[in-house]
């Protein structure tokens, strides 16, 4: 991807050059070499002597679920994550929720029939990436206490008795969290084939039109006008055939 480069003073502005793309991770390089002023003063230049790294990602599509939702049914243990594997975990998942409704309801839809975000998605949609994104943090987490350490420890020598444990998070090791949150994102499973898609999604333009809501000129005919005087090319303004 090309960049505009602008700077003023000790600020150096990187401006792309092209509309960025969801789902994706941008890794940007300054080269050593480059010279600049330091900070704070602004009086002082230097030259970088290592390359710098850094990256970024644009917006994950679908997202069916938030960032705190799935920590507070996670509990503390998924501070041990940062934000961005969280959010990488929730897009996963609602790809998959997509994948599974169109399995138990014998269709075919875009992931982004009910827009990246989840405020117009199902309930069950949401509840079930909810449900399964907490799980899977936990299953993670419990998979990395079983290789990294025993657990809890407990040595004795004579009259002395030492007990220690790995230092990991006991939260990710509590059975009735991960036995709740399995049950929850399966029952949500068992529930996609009741998922009605009985109104057009908000977002949805495989017909060549928007929603009613978006585009009040289309989808609103209530019976043929007959004889029809004017433009009835459907997808331009006033095909439905009222002036």
């Amino acid at each position: 991807m090309n960049f505009d480069i602008t700077y003023t003073g000790n600020i150096l502005t990187l401006i792309p050059g092209e509309e960025l793309q969801t789902n994706s991770e941008y890794k940007i390089t300054i080269y050593r070499g480059t010279s600049g002023l330091l900070p704070p003063s602004g009086t002082i230049s230097d030259v970088m002597t290592t390359d710098f790294e850094f990256w970024f990602t644009t917006t994950y599509c679908p997202l069916f679920s938030t960032l705190n939702r799935v920590k507070l049914q996670a509990g503390p243990s998924a501070n041990e994550f940062i934000d961005d594997t969280i959010y990488r975990m929730i897009h996963k998942n609602s790809i998959d929720a997509i994948d599974l409704y169109c399995i138990s309801n014998n269709t075919t839809i875009a992931y982004d029939y009910w827009g990246c975000d989840w405020v117009d998605v199902p309930m069950l949609l949401r509840r079930y990436v909810e449900c399964k994104t907490a799980y899977d943090i936990l299953a993670i987490l419990r998979t990395s206490q079983a290789v990294g350490g025993a657990g809890n420890q407990l040595k004795t020598l004579g009259d002395m008795t030492i007990k220690y444990d790995n230092g990991k998070s006991s939260a990710a090791g509590d059975p009735q969290r991960m036995k709740d949150l399995y049950t929850c994102w399966n029952e949500q499973i068992r529930m996609f084939r009741t998922i009605k898609a009985a109104v057009k999604g908000y977002y949805d333009q495989s017909k060549m039109y928007a929603h009613p809501v978006l585009d009040t000129y289309h989808n609103r005919i209530i019976k043929p006008v007959t004889p029809f005087e004017g433009n009835f090319t459907p997808g331009t303004t006033y095909w439905r055939g009222i002036f």
